[in-house]
């Protein structure tokens, strides 16, 4: 039988901070952008009002692909089930027979001047299978330490 062991949901999951943000900004943009519509200028401005609805209008567009996008990437975030056999995770089923490796990698976003100042790490749980589909986990949407020591024991039987 292949039962389940253990299930790990997202950690970050329906409006996070970011989507919040972004919405907020797309919203207060088409607002603006509605209103300055509407607002008839003083003739020595009459040139600006287009340039300055384009402004809006491309923040707005901006904005929304931003909040748009976020949404995806949670919507997308499904949780990783443990099994006897397999486990799935949101990039398909693996079996733990087909895993040829799995090890944690460190990401480092270095400053855009400074190239040796680390500003933001971020910890994977990369997922090698042999066909060579690689299964990542990052430390901000997944609890990777369990998942790992999971992990680790069901390869050994």
């Amino acid at each position: 039988m292949n039962e389940i062991i253990a299930t790990f949901d997202p950690i970050q999951t329906g409006l996070s901070k970011d989507m919040m943000t972004f919405g907020i900004i797309t919203i207060v943009l088409l607002l603006s952008m509605i209103i300055g519509g509407r607002v008839k200028p003083k003739y020595e401005q009459r040139h600006y009002k287009n340039m300055f609805l384009m402004l809006l209008f491309f923040g707005a567009l901006i904005s929304g692909g931003a909040t748009f996008f976020t949404w995806l990437t949670t919507v997308k975030l499904t949780p990783v089930v443990m099994r006897v056999q397999d486990m799935d995770t949101p990039y398909g089923t693996v079996d733990y027979t087909d895993i040829r490796n799995a090890y944690y990698y460190q990401d480092k976003q270095t400053g855009k001047y400074a190239k040796e100042k680390v500003i933001r790490e971020t910890q994977f749980l990369i997922i090698d299978e042999i066909n060579k589909k690689s299964h990542a986990l990052s430390e901000e949407n997944y609890e990777i330490d369990k998942i790992f020591s999971l992990l680790e024991k069901q390869v050994k039987k």
